[in-house]
């Protein structure tokens, strides 16, 4: 199972604000939880994943299917991005547009006046 930490720390590696080597800062891990919490309950709420219980530990496991962890990594590193004055290269958006959830997200969006997913 996937630990909200290695969420948050895939995502910051993913737009080199972390290098695998360094632990996370306190600061890093808390708003990656809240931001990944933020967004996991809009895609419960819009149906995307079902029974999302927001996660403040960031040891506790996300209980997520592999293709919404893969999904919530990627979508993370692009929210979080412009808060560490990163930019979004174009490997990180093609490997969202592979996640086989990217396409539900998009469905559901779809049909949601004003998502951002």
């Amino acid at each position: 199972m996937t630990t909200m930490r290695e969420v948050v720390e895939d995502a910051l590696e993913d737009i080199t604000v972390k290098k695998a080597e360094v632990a996370l800062t306190n600061d890093e891990l808390q708003s990656g939880i809240r931001r990944l919490n933020d967004m996991l309950a809009q895609w419960n709420e819009l149906g995307i994943i079902a029974g999302y219980n927001p996660v403040t530990n960031g040891d506790d496991t996300l209980e997520l299917e592999p293709a919404a962890i893969a999904a919530a990594k990627a979508k993370l590193a692009i929210r979080l991005a412009p808060s560490f004055s990163k930019i979004v290269t174009p490997a990180l958006v093609e490997l969202l547009n592979e996640s086989p959830l990217t396409f539900a997200i998009r469905i559901v969006s779809s049909r949601q006046p004003n998502s951002v997913y």
